[in-house]
């Protein structure tokens, strides 16, 4: 009762836990699927309790938690040491984690499917599912190695309940090696491989594993279970150890033979007293064994200890009962047949593993051979491509003196040439440096006439220079006086327009326009053709003012311009006065 109060209470506790992950999220999902896994892992039956409680809240769309969810109930009841009666659930787990699971999760789903096909006697199939988990857990990158080990231990249980013992003693091994690395070494995994040991009669190398088992559960009393001081027991008892066989017995009457104890362990009490040959007692062991137990192993071991010791007290009737009951039993675990099984099961896998194994040594011999052809071939390539470029090279060598050979002869030919040339051209360059010479004289002779031809024709324009400008002031002064002749009175008005006295109308214009023209009559037709129409009004005023022989200043005042415009004008129609002077020039002449 009191027991049953604090299993309700650690449920309570624990659906306090997970109710503090209150979300519906797939992390948080996870998350509690692996608190629930911890939980199991010491108290299964209370986690089981959660498991079902979270069953509401899962999002039974999502398969992959879903097959979680499935995975992690089958682990449950493994742990609670309740037997499965279908395979139909852990079919499903195993095939949904096989295509989409990662390494970790197939070594855990095919693991479980062995648990389950051990429960269901299938012996076969059970072992084929938990070589097919150490594969996995060889394979990946991750490994659960206490799921390894426990994987070792299930394989050496199998294998030594079909009598298959030297595979039992190499799982046996196998799972110490991996509890010696995991540091969970224990009494119960040293005496998987004394018991193996004990069956192949290695008995020198059984003794030392079994008292090295002794010794590790006395150091470890406390923490030593039921089930490992049992099979220490018979161990020790079949060996004759009967000093550490009791031992182990007190421990085991210390924890209370009046309580319901494994029948394993009634087994091992039975051999302990049939050793100290205390038969009554171990024939009352054994009967409580027949009576209370179901595995047929335990009854199998039972009536044939039981038959022996009738046999040997004359008890015919009684160990011909046992004898037939050993008898049924046999021919219902069927151990040969089994066993058959078992090594059919065991070198199925392995001659599956070897054919992959050799498959990939094919494909990696293949791969080599592949590769060496590459190697051989890019090599052979690389010779010929080399050889084609030295063969190339020498040849463009060859090929590069001769052009240069060629070349060298035409340079020397053209060079014999250029020199017979050169010597040519020499004898020429000093025939022309002796007429050179000569003229060089000559030209030094023209030279000095030149330059006293230069000083006389020098002196002869300054002297023309003088005589043009004494011959344009002549004619200047005739001009006016011609014009001061014919036209007295316009002259007069002129002279006082110039000296500010007078000041001239439109109509003494035009007077003056028509006294230049009666005086020069084909002076605008010249002034037209020389400069067209690019000339206007008062340009036109200007050059028959200059024609008259007006100077400078007098038609500043008389036009009114600017002394700059009156002198760049006068300079621009200074061709009038000289044609003019030509003109009389040709006349006089």
């Amino acid at each position: 009762m009191k027991s049953m109060r604090v299993g309700v209470f650690k449920l309570c506790c624990y659906v306090f836990i997970l109710s503090l992950l209150s979300c519906n999220d797939k992390s948080n999902m996870y998350s509690k699927i692996d608190e629930i896994k911890r939980i199991g892992d010491s108290d299964p039956v209370s986690a089981l309790g959660l498991l079902q409680h979270l069953d509401r809240e899962l999002d039974k769309t999502d398969e992959h938690i879903e097959n979680l969810r499935k995975m992690l109930r089958i682990r449950l009841r493994d742990k609670a040491y309740i037997k499965a009666t279908t395979d139909k659930e852990v079919k499903d787990v195993v095939e949904y984690f096989e295509n989409k699971g990662n390494w970790e999760e197939k070594q855990e789903a095919n693991y479980y499917a062995g648990s389950v096909y051990r429960d269901l006697d299938d012996v076969p199939r059970a072992l084929t599912y938990f070589l097919r988990s150490i594969e996995c857990a060889e394979k990946g990158s991750v490994t659960d190695s206490l799921l390894l080990r426990n994987t070792y231990s299930q394989l050496y249980g199998l294998y030594f309940n079909v009598q298959d013992y030297p595979n039992a003693l190499v799982m046996a091994r196998k799972e110490a090696f991996v509890a010696e690395k995991l540091r969970i070494i224990d009494a119960s995994t040293m005496l998987h491989e004394s018991a193996a040991l004990l069956r192949l009669d290695s008995m020198l190398t059984a003794k030392e594993v079994i008292l090295r088992a002794f010794e590790y559960a006395k150091s470890k009393d406390s923490q030593t279970d039921i089930y490992s001081l049992a099979s220490l027991l018979y161990q020790l008892s079949s060996f004759n150890y009967m000093k550490e066989a009791r031992t182990c017995y007190e421990r085991i009457r210390a924890k209370g033979l009046n309580l319901d104890l494994p029948t394993s362990t009634y087994l091992s009490i039975g051999k302990y007293f049939s050793t100290l040959e205390q038969t009554d007692s171990a024939i009352y062991y054994y009967n409580k064994v027949i009576q209370d137990s179901h595995e047929l192993n335990h009854l199998y071991d039972a009536s044939r200890n039981l038959s022996l010791i009738y046999d040997s007290q004359n008890d015919p009737e009684k160990a011909n009962r046992f004898a037939q009951m050993f008898i049924q039993i046999s021919d219902t675990l069927n151990l040969e047949k089994r066993q058959t099984e078992a090594a059919s099961s065991h070198n199925k896998y392995k001659y599956q593993k070897n054919k992959e194994e050799e498959q990939k040594m094919k494909e990696k011999k293949d791969l080599y051979h592949r590769v060496l052809l590459i190697v051989i071939f890019s090599f052979c390539i690389v010779v010929l491509l080399f050889t084609y470029l030295w063969i190339f090279k020498k040849n463009a060598h060859l090929k590069e003196i001769l052009s240069k050979t060629h070349e060298l002869e035409r340079i020397k030919t053209k060079n014999n040439k250029l020199q017979n040339e050169i010597e040519e051209q020499e004898h020429h360059l000093a025939r022309v440096k002796e007429r050179l010479g000569n003229n060089e004289l000559e030209m030094k002779q023209m030279k000095e006439e030149l330059a006293t031809s230069d000083n006389a024709l020098q002196l002869a324009k300054i002297q023309l220079e003088e005589r043009l400008m004494q011959s344009r002031s002549i004619l200047k002064l005739l001009h006016q006086t011609q014009f001061e002749n014919s036209t007295d009175d316009i002259i007069l008005k002129l002279r006082k327009a110039a000296n500010g006295l007078y000041q001239m109308t439109d109509l003494d214009w035009k007077k003056f326009h028509r006294a230049v023209n009666d005086l020069y009559p084909d002076f605008a037709d010249r002034m037209v053709v020389h400069l067209g129409k690019k000339i206007n009004d008062k340009q036109l005023l200007f050059c028959e003012l200059m024609r008259v022989g007006i100077t400078n200043p007098q038609i500043q005042v008389l036009m009114d311009m600017p002394k700059a415009t009156v002198w760049r004008w006068a300079k621009r129609y200074e061709w009038i006065l000289a044609q003019e002077h030509e003109m009389s020039l040709a006349k006089d002449a």
